[in-house]
C-alpha cells in the first residue's frame, strides 16, 4: 500500500515539476506581453503550489501509515 502511494506521490511530483519548467520557458518565451508573462507566472506559482502540497501529503500519508503499522 504504501509503496503504490510513494510511487503515485513520485509520478505528481514529476508532473509538477514539468509544469515548472514549462512556465519558466513559458516566462522567456513571453517576450514581455504582459497576458504571457501573466499566464507563465501562474503556470509557476501553482506548480510550486502543487509540489508543497504534494510534499505535505507524503508527510501526512507516510506518518498516518507508520502510524497504523506499528498500532
Amino acid at each position: 500500500m504504501l509503496t503504490i502511494v510513494n510511487g503515485l506521490l513520485v509520478i505528481s511530483g514529476i508532473v509538477a515539476s514539468i509544469y515548472l519548467v514549462m512556465g519558466g520557458v513559458r516566462y522567456i518565451m513571453s517576450q514581455g506581453e504582459e497576458g504571457e508573462t501573466e499566464k507563465a507566472k501562474n503556470t509557476i506559482l501553482y506548480a510550486i503550489i502543487g509540489l508543497i502540497v504534494i510534499a505535505l501529503s507524503a508527510a501526512i500519508v507516510n506518518f498516518i501509515i507508520g502510524t497504523v503499522a506499528v498500532s
